[in-house]
């Protein structure tokens, strides 16, 4: 039931981005859907890390989900405390971004609010990366959705800077984090969490 919970939310997250990207800001409902599924998706992140800290750890294998080696992800008392601070956090914000995104010109195109889920969703798989892949997967795309997100409505050329400076910042933090883990999967032989503790 845990992981099901985690699924629902980014299922929902990605039909609010689905919306974002092809509607866009011109309409109301298209405006405000995407944080709404901000909303219920984050309130269901605080309820996948709730029961995370009160069950027992659990290991999902998704086999070769993202093509290189086995993706897993841990559900155990130490990700389900950050998962449920991370929704909790979710739904405050994404309840004040409903309201902002009410009035009509305030945003304007399209991405700011598929990128705003995709950032909710790569932090809830950092949470619960159980081996360095999937882990290092979803911190580049952290990485994406923060340059989209700094980067998106910058008009003149000193606005636009800021955006490829967070770029160049989570480039090198990725670099970091990648040497890192390739140093201990070297002396563990293995990219699992679990068999760098041993």
């Amino acid at each position: 039931m845990t992981p099901a919970l985690l699924l629902a939310a980014l299922i929902l997250w990605t039909l609010g981005a689905a919306v974002d990207l092809v509607i866009g800001a011109d309409r109301l409902w298209a405006r405000i859907t995407p944080y709404v599924a901000g909303l219920v998706g984050s309130g269901l992140v605080c309820g996948t890390g709730v029961r995370s800290v009160l069950g027992p750890a659990r290991v999902v294998d998704l086999g070769t989900t993202l093509g290189v080696g086995t993706t897993q992800l841990r559900f155990d008392s130490l990700a389900g405390l950050f998962l449920t601070l991370t929704g909790g956090l979710g739904v405050v914000i994404s309840a004040c971004l409903v309201s902002w995104a009410r009035p009509s010109g305030r945003i304007r195109g399209h991405g700011t609010a598929a990128a705003y889920l995709l950032l909710l969703a790569a932090v809830s798989i950092v949470l619960v990366a159980n081996d360095a892949f999937t882990f290092l997967f979803a911190w580049e795309t952290l990485t994406i959705s923060f340059y989209v997100l700094t980067g998106i409505g910058r008009r003149d050329e000193a606005q636009a800077r800021s955006s490829w400076v967070t770029l160049g910042l989570g480039k090198v933090g990725g670099a970091a984090l990648l040497f890192g883990f390739l140093l201990l999967a070297g002396r563990a032989h293995s990219y699992a969490f679990a068999a760098w503790a041993h």
